[in-house]
């Protein structure tokens, strides 16, 4: 970080503390009060935050564990709207603007006061994460100047980098995705300084290790990463061997990753089922009797439709580009007339209990069955002592359970019920 970037800021930072007494006849060291100087540093990072033209991508981390998402930021001296990667539509993405607040405590701080559905997803608990994702919406500004702002969260204490964007929001999201939707491959391999080396991308929570083969274990150096528009970034720089990595560079063709002059080529895992091969019709086997369902592409090495559970809705089914599974998670499948949500939620049968938050379901793995290709479903081991084993629709409002569907039979599944008791597999046809 250069001096220069940052001395407005300290400036501002300095509290205004009584003098020693030895000073206390002496003038004051800065030409203005500690208030009027703070208040400088806010307007300033204001008029930095207001000036970018097309806005701010933004490196969001959350909770570590978790990794890093993109989000865009445009602001107004009062507003800002909000994109991000984990909120595609049909057509785009949903961007939501509201009001933030510009502020003080032991230094500038910027808060995104007003609810805004994209910005604080990542830190709104609901009732399986009581802590969220671990996300901030109050940041201290350490750094504010036309090339970038860096905050820290409040409450977790990550940095944040925001750079100017230099295309429309809508753009750098659709880059994101299409780099991130390519980057399917979750091991790679190279040689460093003391030979092979193989690195580990956990796509789903969006975490990056590298290890010398055969490592023991607990040798592994590790970071959460973020995608960006010409491959990810990792969140600090590792130093491995002598070696520091942090961005790097991927090419979908030949399927290698490049950083800091070193070359990853990706391994394609054994069995490893390709998005493609599982589109078509299959036979779903439940407790309650078979269905005849179609999988449809719906989102390229992303997701598919199940179709053929209802004619009301259908089910969204992803596809993980790592590892070449499929998970089946609860999720939103409707709106009854009255605003209820209508929710496809997994279901311990064995225990009674329900879930519809949307990291819980099942997970694939693929087989042959009589010389058909083979779906099994089994509980995706992410609701602690818990076994998804089932789903059942349910109404959800406002966040909180509103019932069952007793009664809605134009939400039934084609075998007449609301539930869909313990799903086994499906046989493609």
């Amino acid at each position: 970080m250069k001096f220069r970037n940052i001395l407005p800021l300290v400036a501002a930072l300095v509290s205004a503390m009584s003098l020693p007494s030895c000073l206390k006849d002496q003038a004051d060291i800065f030409d203005e009060p500690a208030s009027t100087r703070l208040n400088n540093a806010l307007a300033h990072a204001r008029d930095v935050l207001a000036s970018a033209e097309n806005g701010w991508k933004m490196y969001y981390y959350p909770d570590l564990d978790y990794g890093g998402y993109a989000f865009t930021l445009q602001f107004t001296d009062k507003e800002v709207t909000v994109g991000s990667e984990l909120f595609p539509e049909e057509d785009g993405y949903q961007f939501v603007t509201s009001n933030y607040k510009m502020t003080t405590d032991d230094g500038p701080v910027i808060s995104m006061d007003t609810y805004n559905e994209v910005f604080h997803f990542l830190s709104t608990p609901n009732s399986n994460l009581y802590e969220a994702y671990g996300g901030d919406f109050e940041f201290l500004i350490l750094q504010a100047e036309a090339d970038s702002v860096t905050l820290k969260g409040k409450k977790n204490g990550n940095i944040f980098k925001l750079y100017p964007l230099d295309k429309a929001p809508e753009q750098f999201l659709a880059n994101i995705d299409k780099l991130s939707s390519s980057f399917f491959i979750g091991s790679a391999r190279t040689t460093v300084t003391n030979g092979a080396t193989v690195a580990e991308f956990d796509l789903d929570n969006r975490q990056f290790s590298i290890a010398r083969k055969n490592a023991d274990f607990g040798e592994a150096l590790e970071s959460p990463f973020i995608f960006t528009e010409d491959g990810f970034s990792l969140y600090e720089v590792l130093d491995f061997q002598g070696v520091k990595f942090k961005e790097f560079t991927y090419d979908a063709e030949n399927r290698t990753v490049t950083g800091s002059g070193i070359t990853f080529t990706m391994i394609i895992p054994d069995g490893y089922i390709p998005y493609e091969d599982y589109a078509g019709q299959y036979t779903l086997y439940t407790g309650i009797g078979n269905y005849d369902v179609t999988l449809e592409p719906l989102d390229e090495n992303r997701s598919f439709t199940l179709k053929g559970l209802n004619k009301a809705f259908d089910v969204v089914i992803n596809y993980n580009p790592g590892t070449g599974l499929l998970s089946w998670l609860s999720q939103q499948v409707g709106t009854l007339s009255d605003g209820t949500g209508v929710w496809l939620c997994a279901w311990d049968s064995n225990e009674g209990y329900l879930t519809w938050s949307t990291s819980i379901g099942m997970v694939s793995t693929a087989t042959e069955e009589d010389g058909k290709f083979t779906v099994v479903w089994a509980d995706n081991e992410v609701w602690g002592g818990y076994v998804v084993d089932s789903f059942l629709l349910w109404k959800i409002s406002g966040g909180s359970s509103a019932g069952n569907m007793s009664g809605q039979s134009g939400w039934y599944f084609s075998g007449g019920d609301y539930r869909l008791p313990r799903v086994t597999k499906m046989v493609k046809k």
